[in-house]
């Protein structure tokens, strides 16, 4: 049975490590964050994979991180995610938008908690 020279190559290499990018998405969202997951997928499962994550979250929305004096528990979300308003004008916000917690991160320290807000 003959082996693919591609594949022989990458599967004799010391590190099997392949990068796949799309330059249509990096092209359609320009200003968004680089997201790197690590699998060990091949080539097609990895780009089945890409389309999920694109299909879950081709729309447009806002984030924004937030630093909020006071502590948030686990206990303060667990039945339900705290909503947010905002209406910043130096944001570009020009109509009070509502906002779902996305994450948190709490500096028992400073007694303050950085949110992570993203648009409905």
């Amino acid at each position: 049975m003959a082996i693919d020279p591609n594949r022989a190559a990458f599967v004799s290499a010391p590190y099997r490590y392949e990068e796949i990018k799309d330059a249509a998405i990096e092209a359609k969202f320009k200003n968004s964050r680089q997201i790197v997951v690590e699998t060990r997928l091949s080539k097609d499962d990895a780009l089945a994979y890409l389309a999920k994550i694109v299909a879950a979250n081709d729309s447009s929305v806002d984030v924004y991180e937030v630093k909020i004096e006071g502590i948030i528990e686990l206990e303060d979300i667990d039945v339900n995610l705290p909503q947010y308003t905002i209406t910043s004008f130096v944001y570009g916000i020009t109509a009070t938008k509502i906002f779902k917690l996305a994450g948190f991160t709490t500096d028992y320290n400073s007694n303050t908690t950085e949110i992570l807000l993203r648009s409905m």
